[in-house]
Parts: C-alpha cells; structure tokens; sequence
C-alpha cells in the first residue's frame, strides 16, 4: 500500500510540474523585443528646377542639429537660394520636404515652423508625393529617380526678363528617432536641374554629440572649422559640377546593438528536464531506497 501511496506522490508531482512548465509560458512574461537595427533618415533639400533658362548661382545652408536625451534630434534648416533668369517667366520648383522618415512610414517629422520667403516675403505652397509630382509636371524624371522616396513643397515663381530673385527655406523641426542609426541628409544633387553650375556652401553646427556612440560626415572632403566646447562645426564648398554626391550627410550610430540570446530555460523540455533531475528523480531514490529498506 505505502510503494503505491509513493508511486502516486511521485506521478502527482511530476505532472505537477510539468503543468507549471507549460502554463508559466504564457503567464510568467511580457514579450521579448528583438531590435531590428534599421536606419532612420530623413531628407530635405534645394529644389528641383521645372522652368527653363533659370539659374542658382549661389546656394547657402546653415544646418544646426541639436542631440538631446532620448535620441531626440531639434534640427534647424535656414537656406538662401539666388536665382537668376534672362527670360522673362513663370515657373515651378520644387523644394524636398522633411515631411517623414526615409525609410521608416512613422514617425512623422514635428515641425515647429517651416516657411518659405521670396525676397523677404513669405509665399504659399503645397506639399506633393512624387508620383503626383510625375502626373502634374512634364519633365524628364530619369535622372531624378534618387529622389522618389521623398515628399516635395511646390511654389511658383514670377520672375521679369533680366532679374534676380533670393529664396529662403527656414525650417525647425524635432525628430525621435527609436532604431540603433540616424541619418540626416541635405539635398545638393537637385541643383543640377537648374541652368549652369551652382556654387553652394553649407555648414553643419553638431551639438552634444557627446550623448552619440558614434557620428560622422559624408561627403567626407569637408573643412573640419572648430570643435569648441559640445559643438562641433564643419564646413563643405564646392561647385555642383565638381561634385558627384547627391547629399551631404549627417550619420550617427545611437547605441550599441545588442544580442538577443534566448533563456536557456524558456524551453518548456529544458524546464521539465530540470524539474525532473531537480526535484522528481531524487524523490524516486529516497522512495527506493526508503522502501527498500523498510522492506
């Protein structure tokens, strides 16, 4: 009677834990997050040129990106555009608009303004995805098909034969970026769509990059102007022609990438396994060996 009390102890506790094996899968914890190290970007940019006979002579842009805590990027865009046209026209441009991440569908940029000025005069304008771009204006997209992920601010310009215009792009926006990259990148190559060679000069003030595992700039032929405190400066100048890339480019690796490596014992086998050689098979030799010995 006793060897089948044991017996019957011994099977309840087995069973026992196995239930609490299978059933703690369910209830013991939240879901693990395995990251997915995927590049955030986001794009803005000089204009692309849809009249004919215009010109960009002189392009320049002060970019100030400022890290703060949290992989929070405050940007701040200001852009100075001269343009110039010996025939009297009206005509379209289009100017790249940071409107979202260029690989990721979310986050949306935040912007806290974003304007565009013709000779110190704010002007309306319309925001267009490239597609709409393609159906509404007829040109050549072929050498433009780098530029199909972004969104596009449209406007319209009037300018009298022999006259001179400035345009200015001011934007200040706020970015939270959530994967292991960041990237920012300024449109240059479009100013190839324009009459003539464009000279462009662009300078990127870095703060607290202190709070980055890493950073750096693309192209990589800039002027390194000063380092002072937590801000770091640098500086290109270059004629379009002269030069291949299509953005200058701000990178920054966030944070080390982790590896996930299971828990050994989240496997409900590994867990009964354990349970047994743990708990149940020394219950079964002191049964044994207490029964043996009583016998």
């Amino acid at each position: 009677m006793k060897r089948h009390c044991i017996a019957a102890i011994v099977l309840w506790a087995l069973f026992f834990q196995f239930q609490i094996a299978v059933e703690g899968l369910h209830v013991r914890a939240d879901p693990i997050v395995i990251e997915i190290p995927v590049s955030d970007q986001v794009n803005i940019g000089s204009g692309l040129c849809f009249g004919s006979n215009v010109s960009m002579p002189e392009a320049y842009v002060d970019i100030g990106i400022v890290v703060e805590d949290g992989f929070c990027y405050i940007i701040n865009v200001s852009c100075q555009f001269l343009l110039q046209t010996v025939t009297g026209q009206n005509f379209t441009t289009a100017f790249v608009y940071p409107s979202e991440w260029g690989l990721c569908s979310q986050p949306e940029a935040e912007f806290k303004s974003f304007g565009i000025s013709i000779n110190g005069s704010e002007i309306d304008f319309s925001v267009m995805e490239w597609a709409d771009l393609l159906d509404t204006y007829d040109f050549d997209a072929s050498d433009w098909l780098w530029l199909g992920s972004n969104q596009f601010a449209i406007f319209s310009l009037e300018m009298p034969p022999n006259s001179t215009l400035v345009v200015s792009v001011e934007a200040d926006i706020t970015l939270h970026s959530n994967a292991h990259n960041f990237t920012f990148a300024y449109c240059i190559g479009s100013a190839r769509s324009w009459d003539g060679n464009t000279h462009q000069v662009i300078q990127m003030d870095l703060t607290n990059h202190a709070n980055l595992l890493e950073h750096g700039f693309e192209p990589e032929n800039y002027e390194d102007l000063m380092v002072e405190n937590e801000t770091e400066t640098i500086r290109w100048e270059f004629l379009i022609s002269e030069l291949d890339d299509n953005y200058v480019t701000f990178w920054a690796a966030q944070y080390e990438v982790s590896t996930y490596k299971p828990d050994p014992f989240s496997n409900p086998l590994h867990i009964v396994l354990a349970v047994f050689f743990t708990i149940v098979l020394p219950i079964i030799i002191f049964s044994a060996y207490y029964i043996k010995t009583k016998d």
